[in-house]
């Protein structure tokens, strides 16, 4: 039974006990993993190969927990539900893995022979009360006793298959599954039913293999969704500035259903794969995240002030020779800032409290995380002769807003319609609800003249950033 807000309800299952041969011939070959609730399999050869011994003597106790997409789909009410559970039936998967998918990966691996079995006595019990003897001849799944791999086979697991349920409860049947285990922050927030979460999930599986090629992250960081934790905080950071705390209850709620990140995660997107491909195959020589992080976020600073990137063929080479210099140079005199009493902003002076008690460090100690370590790069950058403000150009027009008299000539221009097609009071122009908004953005040298102008909802207006106008 799921809680939420108080209200209870029930998500309808049931537990079955089948062979592993159907296992293996039916449900695991119309299974898959949802990204949202599993990571990619992270077991070690040790663990598979203690699995598979489980399963051979049939002590394999843990219940496979699977979904079924065609039942769930059956029972469906809310749009969201409905495109889900079809989204995966168009994929041709029929059951979801909520909880097992080490278990599914490796049975997997041992039926395609990628796991040895260990060489020693397998004394199976009645019925069959038999000893087979297993030796590095007879120790894969082609290769063993026949009779073996039959009680293998024949051997029974327990799945509890679930056949109704919605796509949020199917996350909250994943946390209380694992509230218990030792699940990292960043694996439990993953299955959140959050459009933060789906798209941070969606950038972090679509740069994994680049991130690791490039040696900014792990395997092991990858599977234990290191890097979403990684990419939220830096989606936190563009919208809110850097140097703050990101404790774990600033990341729950960042990831909640109706927290403002769920306004700003699509324009972070759009800027972050961006910025992904300006950089291309130089983020090998980046060396570290938060280095990767800093030009992204300098860039982001220069077009919020309306600037348009126009030396794209320098900018990051420039960038990485820069910081490399630094990185390698191991003099320590970088300190970190203290805020000043009266005014609150971060100063660079030795000895601020007079007792001469600054420490200083090396460019490479600042690299390794966010906090007072930014401020103290970006001063370090400056300090480099580091502008980023020669990359760019502000061809913003000087003039930002229309007056009265052109914003009324734009609603006559368009019969009394806004952007959206909708019409409106004529007498309710200036009352504050409706804008003569950019179609291209002025942030984006979008000129303040009538061809580039249109009456827009003014909430709409103000928060569409540097996007553009679509006019209905």
């Amino acid at each position: 039974m799921i809680t939420t807000n108080n209200t209870y309800a029930t998500v309808n299952g049931k537990t079955v006990a089948i062979s592993t041969r159907k296992f293996t011939n039916d449900l695991m070959i119309s299974s898959a993993i949802d990204l949202a609730f599993q990571s990619r399999a992270r077991w070690i050869y040790k663990q598979k190969q203690a699995f598979i011994n489980s399963c051979l003597i049939d002590m394999s106790i843990s219940k496979f927990i699977l979904v079924d997409v065609a039942a769930c789909l059956a029972v469906a009410i809310e749009k969201e539900d409905i495109e889900y559970f079809q989204g995966w039936l168009d994929k041709g998967v029929k059951h979801l893995i909520v909880d097992s998918n080490n278990r599914k990966t490796t049975l997997e691996e041992f039926i395609n022979n990628k796991i040895k079995i260990p060489v020693g006595d397998y004394y199976i019990g009645p019925p069959t009360d038999a000893v087979f003897k297993v030796d590095k001849d007879s120790n894969t799944f082609a290769t063993m006793d026949e009779d073996l791999r039959e009680i293998f086979l024949s051997n029974m697991m327990s799945v509890h298959l679930i056949y109704g349920a919605t796509r949020k409860q199917l996350s909250d049947v994943f946390m209380r599954m694992n509230s218990g285990e030792s699940l990292n922050i960043f694996e439990k927030l993953n299955c959140s039913h959050s459009i933060t979460c789906e798209i941070i999930r969606k950038i972090a599986t679509e740069m994994s293999d680049i991130f690791v090629e490039a040696k900014l992250f792990g395997l092991n960081e990858i599977n234990r969704r290191k890097i979403d934790g990684w990419l939220a905080q830096v989606f936190y950071l563009y919208v809110t500035g850097t140097n703050l705390t990101w404790t774990d209850a600033t990341r729950r709620a960042w990831y909640a259903t109706d927290s403002v990140s769920n306004k700003k995660i699509k324009s972070f997107e759009e800027e972050w794969m961006a910025f992904s491909k300006l950089v291309d195959k130089k983020i090998k020589l980046f060396q570290h995240k938060w280095v990767y992080f800093d030009l992204f976020y300098q860039i982001k600073i220069q077009k919020a002030l309306g600037k348009r990137l126009v030396d794209k063929e320098n900018i990051v080479q420039d960038f990485i020779n820069m910081f490399s210099l630094l990185v390698a140079d191991k003099t320590v005199k970088y300190f970190y800032p203290k805020p000043n009493e009266k005014t609150k902003q971060l100063e660079w002076k030795k000895d601020v409290d007079g007792l001469g008690t600054t420490v200083l460090f090396p460019f490479s100690q600042l690299v390794k995380g966010e906090g007072g370590n930014t401020p103290t790069r970006f001063k370090a950058y400056e300090d480099a002769g580091w502008d980023i403000t020669k990359y760019f150009t502000d061809e913003r027009d000087k003039k930002r807003v229309m007056n009265r008299s052109e914003k009324q000539g734009i609603a006559v221009r368009d019969g009394w319609k806004d952007s959206d097609g909708d019409e409106y009071v004529p007498e309710e122009l200036f009352d504050g609800e409706l804008d003569a908004g950019h179609i291209l953005a002025h942030g984006n040298a979008g000129k303040t003249i009538p061809e580039n102008m249109v009456i827009e909802k003014a909430e709409k207006n103000r928060a569409k950033g540097l996007a553009t106008t679509e006019i209905v």
